[in-house]
């Protein structure tokens, strides 16, 4: 997998995650993340409990390296500093590479 987030520069990191994802699925792409992303564009707002379902689905079927693409310093309680990162890392299902 592939995480990009954001603060202020959003669309920036995320072009820069989809530049540089290679072979890895961004969470936009999987089927879950399209749906997501069909319904905030055609219904309103999600609330944000339910990105955290499924970016905590998205970090539990990471497989190899995860390339994480952020601007740092990150919010407190960013969802994934609070449920992605420590999915990946109790599951060991992939290792985490940071890219900033």
């Amino acid at each position: 997998g592939v995480y990009g987030y954001a603060t202020p520069w959003a669309q920036t990191l995320l072009e820069w995650a989809r530049a540089g994802k290679g072979s890895g699925i961004l969470l936009e792409e999987t089927l879950g993340g399209r749906a997501l992303t069909f319904l905030e564009a055609n219904v309103g707002r999600l609330p944000e409990s339910v990105w955290k379902g499924a970016s905590a689905i998205y970090a539990a079927n990471a497989k190899g390296v995860a390339e994480v693409f952020l601007n740092a310093p990150l919010k407190p309680g960013a969802i994934f500093t609070q449920i992605e990162q420590p999915i990946v890392e109790f599951l060991g299902n992939a290792v985490l590479r940071y890219v900033r």
